[in-house]
């Protein structure tokens, strides 16, 4: 059995419904002392630890025997079991080994001896035995990563699996595996969403025993069918150390633990831990939308103000939109918000809430609204000239550092990577720690199809030297970069990232989900244009981008857009009617390049922006954007612009066809919401037009199905 049959297949047991709502996970103060009796093995942090990890492995998708410390966790065992197939077929294997506290050490073999590759052990190169004390301890900020390669048909010619220790307990070690798979298909389709080509890229938790100890696993299993039995009859948990166990089951905490998390954090100025856990509350609410409140829209605007801390503006605005729409920010303090990153949001929004208020002739307004428009105008128009200032000297490179692409597209600062190792295709490892010099260095260097990046990633302020922020829960992970081939003769390569999980539920937003990595995959030019080095003529720039697009290159294309957005927005109060329409066909272009890099947050950024301009078109980017993401708001604005006036016949091509859209969304999100009653009853009126009628066929049908299904 292999890989791709653990990931298909359905568990023998059933998985307990651990989000159905209907279990509280509070304590029972009536029954925490019944076992009180029972002698403990833990105390209650470890006995926690325990359950949580243990239930965490059980119920995982896929869940491997459990290993032994004397015998070690041999790379082989574990190919064994999930690629039989590339066993016997493996051609070399590189081992990379970091450890991260302060400074990165880095160590690295090259093993061409297949024998000797499976028999690398990863316990014991992960983890280390006192001889003073006997225990077995974490060697601390360790990772490994593996480049594997094949050679002969019909094996993934690469696997890269990387491992770090994630829990160690008196008795047991669990260790998460991360594993990029190329997928199964022959020529790139060189896309970048709904690609086929996009490696799979997932994780799972091995479990390894340090000593037998039957005790410990005979407790373990009475609690989880305690546990289960609280699941199925709708009762309280018995006590916190039960809840630990139920929160393992789907490696899932409820937004309220997630928000007070957060909020706790922020206020102790640890700004990027918050911002890691209030993402996780935020995405397990979306994913539960009847229940959003205002708790939910306040989580939002606190991830703002984290990720202003780090200059994340576009995410910033999208989580303050979010948060405004819930009405928990101020007009004042949205209002500022967008005069703070010089955006014309500042002046849209005062100028639409005054004309609101008091009418359209500014004269007739009261003094004090006149000295607020005036005071927002002056800050916004002073902070507009700084930029233009600074942007005046800039001319656009097509070719810009590694640290360009990972604050664009990860939102991660070059303060955060601690060192860079690059795997060639032949398996030399080369290293570089300056960390200036990482930030700058040309991306293009390395696309050489088989060549691996190795960031080491930290979050942690005694790593990254951010006095300001004190985080410390995620340190010591990578940053994996891996360079395919996409098309030779055109010289594109297909570029995956993955970033490994910091923790358990590092990345786990939805229980019905599988704890896979942080990922994106796109294609790039392995060749640079020199044409457009140090070019400023934005109608060269604009045609390089529409030509990337072309070849669906959208990292390298909203590159450019976005140097032409840059240019025009700081001149924005006094561009020219042709400069209006370019600065909102680039604010809807670099939205849709972010759309098709599955990056919806910095998407909707633009895309609210380009929404301005009043074009169809670009209100159904922003549409799609809202719905692809799932946004809370999605169903209220389909809805708003469904009653629209426009000044055209409602039975033309152009009417249609737009109203056609607007339907297919809503029905969509209804769908998606569960709210099966309405969605049917506006299907059932999209029959009666030809643009949607099967598309309403087809979802009726679905309807239908999970109606059966609910009762």
């Amino acid at each position: 059995m292999g890989i791709f049959d653990f990931l298909k297949k359905k568990k023998d047991k059933a998985e307990p419904n651990v989000n159905s709502g209907n279990v509280e996970s509070g304590v029972n103060q009536d029954r925490i002392n019944e076992d009180d009796s029972k002698p403990d093995i833990f105390d209650d942090m470890s006995r926690k630890t325990f359950y949580r990890n243990e239930a965490a492995y059980r119920h995982q998708q896929i869940v491997l025997p459990r290993y032994k410390s004397e015998t070690g966790v041999p790379l082989g065992d574990i190919l064994t079991k999930l690629f039989p197939e590339v066993v016997s077929k493996i051609d070399s294997v590189t081992v990379l080994h970091t450890v991260q506290v302060n400074e990165v050490e880095t160590k690295h073999l090259h093993i061409t001896n297949a024998e000797s590759a499976l028999a690398y052990d990863i316990f014991w190169n992960i983890s280390f035995k006192n001889e003073e004390d006997g225990n077995i301890y974490p060697v601390t900020g360790s990772n490994i990563t593996f480049i594997i390669r094949t050679k002969g048909e019909n094996v993934p010619p690469y696997i890269v699996l990387f491992a770090r220790g994630m829990a160690i307990g008196f008795e047991e070690v669990y260790i998460r595996i991360t594993l990029m798979i190329p997928a199964k298909v022959g020529k790139d389709d060189l896309r970048t969403s709904k690609s086929n080509s996009v490696p799979t890229m997932t994780s799972f938790l091995i479990a390894c025993d340090k000593k037998d100890n039957p005790k410990q696993f005979e407790e373990y299993e009475e609690a989880e069918e305690r546990v289960m039995s609280c699941i199925k009859n709708g009762v309280r948990l018995r006590d916190d150390i039960d809840a630990e166990l139920y929160f393992g089951l789907g490696e899932f905490q409820p937004f309220s633990h997630f928000y007070g998390y957060g909020k706790y954090l922020y206020k102790n100025k640890r700004y990027d831990d918050a911002s890691a856990i209030l993402m996780r509350g935020i995405n397990a609410m979306i994913s539960q939308q009847d229940d959003i409140n205002n708790d939910f829209y306040e989580a939002c605007r606190i991830l703002a103000r984290c990720l202003m801390h780090h200059n994340h503006y576009e995410s910033a605005g999208y989580f303050y939109s979010l948060a405004y729409s819930g009405g928990v920010v101020s007009d004042d303090e949205y209002e500022n918000f967008w005069v703070a990153i010089a955006d014309s949001r500042s002046i849209d929004l005062l100028c639409a809430n005054l004309v609101k208020k008091h009418g359209e002739d500014f004269d007739k307004w009261p003094q004090e609204s006149k000295e607020r428009y005036n005071k927002v105008y002056n800050l916004y128009k002073n902070n507009c000239d700084e930029d233009k200032e600074r942007s005046d000297k800039v001319a656009f490179y097509s070719d810009l550092g590694l640290g360009f692409v990972l604050m664009r597209l990860l939102n991660i600062e070059e303060s955060k990577i601690g060192g860079m190792n690059v795997i060639t295709p032949d398996g030399i490892v080369s290293s570089i720690v300056d960390k200036e010099q990482i930030r700058n260095e040309r991306l293009y260097k390395y696309l050489i199809p088989g060549t691996t990046i190795v960031l080491s990633y930290s979050r942690a302020y005694y790593a990254t030297g951010d006095k300001d922020d004190q985080s410390i829960l995620c340190h010591a992970s990578s940053i994996i970069i891996y360079v395919d081939f996409a098309n030779e003769a055109e010289k594109l390569v297909r570029v995956n990232i993955m970033i490994p999980n910091f923790t358990n539920d590092d990345d786990k937003h939805d229980m019905s989900k599988t704890n896979d990595p942080i990922s994106i995959s796109f294609i790039m030019s392995s060749v640079d244009d020199p044409k457009l080095v140090g070019e400023d003529n934005l109608d060269t720039i604009y045609d390089y981008a529409n030509n990337c697009v072309r070849q669906n290159r959208f990292y390298e294309a909203h590159m450019a857009y976005l140097f032409i957005y840059k240019k025009l927005s700081v001149k924005r109060l006094t561009l020219t009617d042709e400069e209006k329409q370019l600065f909102y066909r680039s604010a809807y272009c670099v939205g849709f390049c972010y759309e098709e890099l599955q990056n919806h947050e910095k998407a909707l950024f633009y895309l609210d922006m380009a929404n301005n301009a009043g074009l169809d078109t670009y209100e159904q980017e922003f549409i799609n954007a809202l719905v692809n993401s799932r946004d809370p708001r999605a169903l209220s604005v389909i809805k708003d612009a469904k009653k629209k006036k426009y000044n055209v016949d409602l039975n033309s091509e152009a009417f249609q066809t737009r109203n056609a859209f607007l339907n297919r969304r809503e029905a969509y999100v209804l769908i998606d919401l569960e709210k099966y009653d309405e969605a049917e009853t506006l299907l059932k009126e999209m029959l009666n037009n030809p643009m949607s009628k099967e598309f309403a066929e087809g979802e009726l049908k679905y309807v239908e199905q999970m109606k059966q299904q609910r009762s």
